[in-house]
């Protein structure tokens, strides 16, 4: 098997057709320009794994602008990961992964992170890596609805309690105080320069995280090819001092960013403005994927967020300094969130 690094150019067709059969129904020239060609942090870096001139499998690095506490460098995502039913083994998939290791260096991204699949995280062990934490899905039931009609046959009894237990959680959610200095609204439009002055004033409170400028977030959001993202902003006497963004699937959400000033007051607000919005629009359950480092991880379980199913993510330095699981890298706080995933 033979790994080279793909042309974007010439080699789109073989990369959206391999990924259409190994990895994603979705993989289409839609979705390759708009995450491999118009990111704006720059164009993605591909590999194509060979086998006797049939392309097997593929990999992709996703360039970040990455903040390390307020210092602003490149970093990117790792993703696209696919191979071949034949060729899943440890050996082959340990290959081509490699290619994606090496391009963590200096002259493009000095900081690399991963959401690996468990057969992936075979590959990363055998590669001398563990885990740096997990990720881990916060839940935040909105209705009762579905429980209790899933645990009670008799229909009546189930729809009384449901009302009774909507009207608890409706409660829970009240802030505990009125601030009428606050203003919670659904942003309209493109995120202009306020947004990019936010991260610039906030982002060293978050230890490694995605630079969430403007121009990031009209892309990776507004922009998205697949999903519907609403953002709604906080503002205090008419600053804007943090966001929210959600997705929404059928009965169920997700929050795919959180960001703003470290207040739990801001992260209240927006709960309390969100979660009857979303309970109007029949949403079971409010969902939030984030590292147990991530600042707002214990203001959303005081909220009402529990963990649930975690998976691992894996963070590397590149260059002469870094390597596999540096000191430095291991110490950082990182901060992600489902919306720093590859796509």
């Amino acid at each position: 098997m033979r790994i080279k690094q793909a042309d974007l150019e010439r080699d789109r067709e073989e990369l959206i057709q391999v990924l259409l059969q190994y990895l994603t129904e979705g993989s289409s020239p839609r979705r390759y320009d708009w995450l491999y060609l118009h990111n704006p942090a720059g164009p993605a870096k591909a590999w194509l794994a060979e086998e006797e001139g049939e392309v097997v499998g593929a990999a992709a690095a996703f360039p970040r602008r990455i903040s390390v506490h307020g210092e602003e460098s490149i970093g990117c995502v790792l993703g696209d990961f696919c191979m071949a039913p034949r060729l899943r083994s440890v050996g082959p998939a340990i290959k081509l992964q490699r290619a994606c290791l090496e391009a963590v260096e200096p002259q493009w991204a000095v900081l690399a992170y991963d959401f690996p699949s468990s057969s992936l995280m075979a590959v990363y062990r055998r590669l001398g890596f563990q885990a740096y934490a997990s990720f881990v899905r916060l839940a935040k039931p909105l209705r009762t609805n579905r429980a209790f009609e899933q645990r009670i046959p008799v229909r009546p009894v189930a729809h009384a309690l449901s009302v009774l237990g909507n009207l608890a959680l409706r409660l829970r959610d009240l802030p505990a105080e009125h601030d009428s200095e606050s203003e919670v609204a659904l942003h309209v439009g493109p995120c202009t320069e306020e947004f990019t002055a936010l991260a610039r004033r906030e982002s060293a409170a978050f230890g490694v995280c995605v630079f969430r400028s403007a121009e990031y977030l009209n892309w990776r959001f507004l922009s998205n090819p697949f999903s519907q993202f609403e953002i709604w902003t906080h503002r205090r006497k008419g600053q804007l001092t943090g966001y929210l963004i959600v997705g929404l699937h059928e009965d169920n959400a997700t929050i795919a960013d959180l960001f703003g000033e470290r207040d739990l007051r801001m992260v209240r607000n927006l709960i309390a403005h969100i979660a009857p919005a979303l309970r109007r629009r029949g949403v079971i359950t409010l969902s939030a994927h984030m590292v147990p480092s991530h600042p707002f991880f214990p203001v959303l379980q005081s909220l009402g967020f529990q963990p649930r199913e975690s998976t691992p993510v894996v963070v590397f330095e590149g260059g002469p300094n870094g390597g596999i699981w540096s000191e430095k890298t291991r110490e950082q706080s990182w901060s992600l969130m489902a919306g720093d995933r590859d796509s």
